[in-house]
């Protein structure tokens, strides 16, 4: 596991080092088109620091936060203009049930200073820099987390809500079988805090690395800790986004830019939490 740049050190305080393999396909809300990517994106949420939401008029709460370009990336790069408030991700298995990475909250006593917001995302008319407004509906609190692990060898953290989350389907997860190298996978989640993005078009590297995790191409970045990796073709979650390559890299101007892993630079993958380390809570 690589340590993250120092720049990025305040953008994002638990989750671990990620990559982009070959190229960046990650997508804005906005500009999905399947409507399988469409759904899972509904039941993926935000975890977002309390601070910075503010309650506004009309059920609605303000987030703000730094543009990525304020980070340290360089301005000319994809989404470098978005807002980044989110410190990982996570993702619905029932109504009042979230799955996220384990080393995104520790102990009960955490979840009172994060809040679980649904549709932090971008639209078509998005002006740069600027704050998004949510409903304060698709605004949750951690309750109680039911079941942790963190370890060398897994991590996960399974989360009951405060309340139901309404108007949204829960991702189904594989309870049979394992994941094999021909799965196509996509991953959906707030890579380096930005508004939500799914990135398809990923590959599984290394299914059978370890008991409790596999390794895949996942473009993904801090923030994606608490990911849902999903079959492609089965709609199932296949496993936990939670480590992997380098983030960022310095340019000689001194701005950052994402490490990009090519089919060249034997890349080691992003490791995934199989999503069978769960069903023992479930």
């Amino acid at each position: 596991m690589k340590i993250l740049i120092a720049t990025l050190l305040l953008l994002n305080t638990f989750a671990l080092d990620k990559a982009i393999y070959d190229n960046d396909d990650r997508l804005n809300f906005h500009e999905l088109t399947d409507p399988k990517h469409i759904e899972w994106a509904h039941a993926t949420a935000a975890m977002i620091a309390s601070y910075v939401i503010y309650e506004d008029d009309n059920n609605q709460s303000r987030i703000k936060g730094k543009m990525l370009s304020q980070q340290g990336v360089c301005e000319y790069e994809k989404f470098a203009r978005e807002l980044t408030a989110a410190d990982c991700s996570g993702f619905l298995i029932s109504p009042d049930t979230l799955v996220t990475a384990g080393h995104c909250i520790r102990k009960n006593s955490d979840c009172e200073g994060w809040r679980w917001v649904f549709d932090y995302q971008t639209g078509p008319d998005y002006k740069i820099g600027k704050t998004l407004r949510v409903s304060n509906d698709n605004i949750y609190r951690c309750q109680q987390i039911l079941a942790r692990e963190l370890s060398d060898d897994t991590d996960y953290a399974i989360i009951k809500l405060d309340r139901p989350v309404l108007g949204r389907k829960p991702l189904k997860i594989r309870k049979e079988g394992h994941v094999t190298k021909a799965d196509q996978l996509t991953l959906i989640g707030f890579p380096s805090g930005l508004p939500l993005k799914v990135a398809p078009n990923a590959k599984v590297m290394y299914p059978n690395i370890s008991q409790t995790f596999f390794l895949a191409s996942t473009d993904s970045f801090a923030g994606n800790s608490g990911s849902p990796v999903i079959n492609s073709q089965t709609g199932e979650v296949e496993g936990i986004l939670v480590r992997g390559e380098e983030d960022y890299v310095r340019r000689k101007k001194g701005c950052l830019v994402p490490n990009v892993c090519t089919t060249q630079d034997h890349c080691e993958g992003e490791a995934v939490t199989k999503i069978s380390e769960i069903l023992p809570h479930l």
